[in-house]
């Protein structure tokens, strides 16, 4: 059962109750919507990493301010692959190595990664590759 905002409140400061808040798998879609937009970058983190927020939402956080909240939409299970596209394009290394290095990141977007200007990202591709293929990863799991 949903507890309510205050019981949250109640239990600490109120950036850690949204924090917890956009983690928990029974928030509303309209409270996840809500936090996606605070002032705080571990609470819009959270948000892009909960499996129930809305696609829409996830477009929005992929182009974050902070990079770690964009990372955490490539890593969310429901970021679709032209979002992923665009993210795997993004100004930042450590998103980039982040996807390179998500063993669940598409083999066709490892295999794009390989080739990017970071010789350190295109190398992280390539080892998750080789990871998968030793594995007999098939996309189909």
């Amino acid at each position: 059962m949903f507890r309510p905002l205050r019981s949250l409140y109640a239990s600490g400061s109120v950036v850690s109750a949204k924090y917890l808040l956009a983690g928990r798998d029974d928030t509303p879609i309209n409270v996840l919507v809500w936090l996606a937009f605070d002032g705080s970058d571990k609470v819009r983190r959270r948000v892009a990493e909960n499996p129930r927020t809305p696609t829409p939402i996830l477009d929005m956080l992929a182009s974050d301010r902070n990079s770690e909240v964009r990372l955490a939409v490539s890593e969310n299970r429901w970021c679709s692959n032209s979002l992923l596209e665009i993210l795997m394009q993004d100004p930042c290394d450590d998103v980039r190595f982040g996807i390179a290095e998500n063993y669940y990141t598409p083999i066709e977007c490892l295999e794009k990664l390989t080739t990017d200007q970071n010789p350190h990202v295109a190398w992280r591709a390539r080892k998750t590759l080789t990871t998968h293929y030793r594995q007999g990863f098939s996309q189909a799991a």
